[in-house]
């Protein structure tokens, strides 16, 4: 958590900071508000809305966007985004952090949806422990978010795992590559997302869960 925390910061520094100079466009292609936390000190998820709510009619920088979050929000944070803008000293690592980010982000609610099926009591207990040794040996091996997937794939069919909990990770896995097709440009510079669009290969596969939403 400390690792996407300082991620958030520094994007959020950068984009305060720099304003449409810095990789603002970018990370919007990236970056919704869902993919950032509330913490105790301070609401990043609400900031990263307010600044998406800007984008890209309104000037975006420190006073617009204080003066937004207190008009909006109620939320007085002038000395809170004095901080962050304090954080960067320029955006060359912006769109990076912003991949970082995201497949923090991602993971973390792949292994939430895992941790949730191996609780539910309506699946085989045999099924509910292998998905929560998978969860465990994703978050432990620190695997990236587009080799686990697949792999969770495989393993499911292999070991004929309930339909139920394969229909939730497919699921999943068409939402990420939905995410994907607003970053295909992107994609070409940072492989940590160079291969998403694969993720999810068949018609047929998205044809049965037209039905079903997970958002990200």
């Amino acid at each position: 958590m400390k690792t996407k925390r300082l991620l958030e910061d520094a994007i959020l520094g950068s984009i305060i900071s720099n304003g449409y100079d810095g990789n603002i466009r970018e990370a919007m292609q990236f970056l919704t508000f869902k993919n950032f936390e509330t913490y105790s000190d301070f609401d990043n998820k609400t900031l990263f809305k307010c600044i998406s709510e800007m984008y890209p009619e309104q000037t975006i920088d420190l006073c617009t966007i204080s003066f937004r979050m207190k008009q909006t929000y109620n939320t007085e944070c002038v000395e809170h985004l004095i901080k962050l803008t304090s954080m960067v000293a320029s955006t060359t690592n912006t769109l990076s952090h912003c991949a970082c980010l995201l497949q923090i982000d991602l993971t973390d609610k792949f292994c939430k949806l895992l941790n949730d099926l191996s609780n539910n009591n309506s699946l085989p207990v045999d099924e509910r422990i292998l998905i929560s040794n998978t969860e465990k040996e994703i978050q432990e091996s620190g695997i990236d978010i587009l080799q686990a997937i697949p792999a969770v794939l495989k393993m499911a069919k292999l070991k004929n795992l309930n339909a139920v909990a394969i229909s939730h990770v497919l699921k999943f896995n068409v939402a990420v590559e939905d995410k994907c097709k607003n970053i295909r440009e992107a994609q070409k510079k940072h492989s940590i997302i160079s291969n998403m669009w694969l993720l999810c290969k068949t018609e047929k596969a998205k044809q049965l869960l037209t039905q079903l939403k997970f958002e990200i």
